[in-house]
């Protein structure tokens, strides 16, 4: 049996909740995000695919993060998981655009979601 170290990172409930191996390119993923311009980062292609690997701004801290998108919420609005923490959010959009998505750049879709 192999013991490996894990850090919770989302609890939904008493039987729900997400964790992420410790050391598993966990300190390389969080660099490259810290690092993340949205200035140069492209803007997703619309309509916005169920299951697109992208970068989100998260609304409590403002920081962006990878995530997949789950799908439709209602008009103009898309579900997404932060695949490194696994908590949920809906990403609204403004005025047709999707201010709060943005496409990553190459070195972070090398990283398994």
């Amino acid at each position: 049996m192999q013991q490996i170290t894990v850090e919770v990172t989302d609890v939904v409930d008493g039987s729900l909740f997400h964790a992420r191996v410790i050391g598993k390119d966990n300190a390389k993923i969080d660099n490259a995000m810290e690092h993340f311009d949205v200035g140069s980062a492209e803007e997703l292609e619309k309509p916005v695919l169920k299951g697109t690997i992208c970068a989100a701004r998260f609304s409590l801290d403002k920081k962006w993060y990878r995530c997949r998108v789950m799908g439709t919420v209602g008009k103009g609005a898309v579900s997404v998981q932060f695949i490194d923490y696994g908590n949920t959010e809906v990403i609204n959009a403004v005025d047709g655009a999707m201010p709060d998505l943005r496409k990553l750049p190459k070195n972070l879709l090398a990283f398994d979601p």
